[in-house]
């Protein structure tokens, strides 16, 4: 988890970095968010859109479990999750690990360009 939080985003100091999950395969963006907010007892996450581009859609999402909250960005085939300066690592661990459980265990965690093995 401290390895994940090394790579919080801090806009003011210019530091951190996107971290990726790879989904090993293209979905229906509308449908997979709906998936997620429906499963509430499995990932206690919440998305609520904040604009659309023509390529990915952006979210805030609320960690329901501990009240924190990141920005996600939604691609045909990936998320890029930002973690604030404050926000805790175990929100990548808890949509991961879910979304093995519940969507595909052939998906893989980035940062900075590596595969995080977990």
């Amino acid at each position: 988890m401290i390895f994940i939080e090394n790579y919080r985003m801090n806009i003011k100091e210019g530091k951190g970095k996107l971290i990726k999950i790879d989904l090993n395969e293209k979905i229906d963006r509308v449908n997979f968010i709906e998936r997620i907010n429906q499963h509430q007892k499995e990932f206690r996450l919440f998305f609520t859109k904040l604009y659309d581009e023509d390529n990915y859609e952006y979210y805030r999402v609320a960690d329901l479990h501990n009240g924190d909250h990141f920005y996600a960005q939604v691609f045909d085939d990936c998320l890029f999750l930002n973690l604030h300066k404050l926000c805790c690592g175990n929100n990548v661990f808890r949509i991961y690990s879910n979304l093995q459980k519940h969507f595909s265990p052939s998906i893989h965690l980035e940062i900075d360009g590596k595969t995080v093995k977990i």
